[in-house]
């Protein structure tokens, strides 16, 4: 990393934008890019950014206006990444597939539990909830009261319900936390849906481990960025109409994507980014056959993707094919540490328009957002060959453990019999194999 070009290129964007009057969008992303992928120091770019804010406030005709974008310079500098916390074990994660049957007043249904998990000293039970009978047609959220549901363990523990971060995904998708957080080693727990009825029995003796494989892949950080760059343009291309404006790790997408080469030119100036790197030609490429202009990317457009990316931009164009009917997997894997950060597959859910991978995450900083410069990027490829890109959703706890649903996108279709989950970080890939429906009889 060269942090001294770093530090003088963002000098250098910053004084460009208080030439032409600018709002500082471009100055702040810059300084993020280069903070993120360690190209620059936070405190660098935070008195930068904070520069950049005061001039322009100087500037400012109107003394009161000055006044609020002097406070307001806060709020600019790039957030520092929190620490991460101290490393724990990985717990068992034990597929489930077992369903329990649950009433509220007149209304009944049932919850199916997709997996017990234990990634850290909790306990996690992931579930998608079902209504039946006389409901009016509502969900399950708004029928049954899963924070009353109860548990007791075989070593005589009594638990409580609660939220593990975002907790819903989508009406009846749920990932409960046991309190207080249960010991390792539990054979079974009963699970109590409904107040005075009998608890269900839930086996926790875990299956064989299923093969995990991890490899050394050695990507150049600056090339990880923009790997992840190219899955959220895929993910957002599959998942939005063309015409919704939306914000992608800190740039607008719609029919353009303005900031790209700045972030190229950022890049290379931290070198951060090998000079003769093809991602950034292979980008161009892509937005090209996305048909988004205004990315301002110099390089010119590779000859081809890389396979992960076209074969997803293949299927994006093949449109949408065959689904299958609704239905749950209890899948359940953990996968091992990339780059500090380990994902825990915690099920597959398809709702008959859309596909969602349950997971959670450790080892996170930043407050356990989606971090660019080191946080995975997770490809699915099915049983016919084809990549699909995902786009992660959820939210942290203190402790920056994420309770993450994941959608694949396209979504899978009826003739998926299994799928691969790969998470790829700058350093190393790992992948596991899931499957998402019985086997195909002979």
């Amino acid at each position: 990393m060269d942090r001294e070009g770093a530090e003088a290129h963002l000098r250098l964007v910053a004084e460009a934008e208080l030439r032409r009057a600018g709002d500082g969008a471009r100055v702040t992303r810059v300084a993020q890019v280069l903070t993120r992928v360690g190209a620059l120091y936070d405190e660098a770019a935070a008195q930068i950014v904070g520069d950049f804010v005061l001039a322009r406030g100087a500037r400012h005709a109107d003394p009161a206006s000055r006044r609020g974008l002097i406070r307001g310079s806060a709020d600019r500098p790039p957030r520092p990444a929190l620490a991460a916390g101290p490393r724990r074990a990985g717990g068992p994660v034990v597929p489930v597939g077992q369903p329990v049957p649950v009433r509220a007043g007149d209304a009944s249904g049932e919850v199916y539990l997709l997996s017990y998990a234990q990634p850290a000293s909790r306990g996690l039970l992931t579930m998608i909830a079902r209504t039946s009978g006389p409901s009016g047609g509502r969900s399950p959220d708004e029928v049954f009261d899963f924070l009353r549901f109860s548990a007791a363990d075989d070593q005589g523990n009594s638990y409580g319900m609660g939220l593990h971060g975002s907790g819903v995904s989508g009406p009846g998708e749920w990932i409960l936390r046991l309190h207080p957080d249960p010991p390792r080693g539990l054979r079974w727990l009963d699970l109590t849906t409904t107040p005075g009825e009998p608890a269900a029995r839930i086996e926790l003796v875990p299956p064989g481990r299923p093969e995990v494989r991890v490899e050394e892949c050695g990507t150049n950080p600056g090339e990880h960025l923009l790997n992840t760059i190219a899955m959220r343009l895929l993910a957002a291309a599959a998942a939005y109409p063309r015409h919704v404006d939306l914000q992608v790790t800190g740039l607008r997408l719609g029919l353009v994507a303005e900031g790209l080469g700045d972030i190229v030119d950022a890049l290379r100036a931290g070198q951060a980014l090998p000079p003769a790197s093809p991602v950034p030609g292979q980008l161009a490429l892509l937005c090209g056959y996305l048909e988004i202009g205004g990315h301002g990317i110099t390089a010119p457009p590779a000859g081809i993707l890389p396979e992960r990316w076209r074969s997803a931009f293949a299927l994006l164009r093949r449109g949408r094919t065959g689904r299958g009917p609704a239905g749950s997997v209890a899948a359940a894997a953990a996968l091992p540490e990339v780059d500090g950060i380990t994902l825990t597959i915690l099920g597959l859910h398809d709702s008959g328009d859309r596909t969602v991978i349950f997971m959670h995450a450790s080892g996170t900083t930043g407050g356990g957002s989606f971090e660019l410069h080191n946080w995975p990027v997770i490809w699915i490829r099915d049983s016919g060959g084809w990549w699909h890109a995902t786009r992660p959703g959820g939210s942290a706890d203190q402790d920056g453990e994420v309770s993450m649903d994941v959608t694949v996108l396209p979504p899978l279709g009826r003739d998926t019999h299994w799928i691969e989950v790969l998470a790829a970080g700058p350093s190393a890939e790992a992948r596991t194999a899931c499957r998402t429906r019985p086997e195909p009889r002979p």
